[in-house]
């Protein structure tokens, strides 16, 4: 959504802790492959945000729930504002491995 990347946590995680502390953050997302060497995926570096409440929160919550069925019940969710924040991502570099490269036009 935007461009970001967004992911609920819940509150007193060290995730959050270390948010708060340095904002500076990276992500990865990688697909084991045998042999080794047939591994790939993807680092996205940047800056994250951690958000408690307003329209953005409610929108990314209502756009969570629905790509998540499982965050309607519990022990997971309803996503409410104050009960669990969502950490958004803004990416500022990416690094990949083992994907097949997009030429730029």
């Amino acid at each position: 959504y935007n461009g970001c990347i967004y992911a609920v946590t819940d509150y007193g995680t060290k995730k959050l802790e270390n948010i708060k502390y340095n904002n500076r953050v990276a992500v990865i997302i990688d697909e084991y492959g045998e042999p080794w060497g047939k591994n790939k995926g993807i680092m996205i570096q940047g800056r994250a945000e951690i958000l408690e409440s307003g329209e953005e929160f409610r929108r990314v919550a209502e756009l969570l729930t629905e790509k998540f069925p499982y965050y309607k019940r519990e022990p997971y969710g309803p996503i409410v504002e104050g009960d669990a924040p969502i950490i958004k991502i803004i990416p500022e570099k990416a690094v990949s491995w083992g994907l097949k490269q997009r030429r730029r036009r």
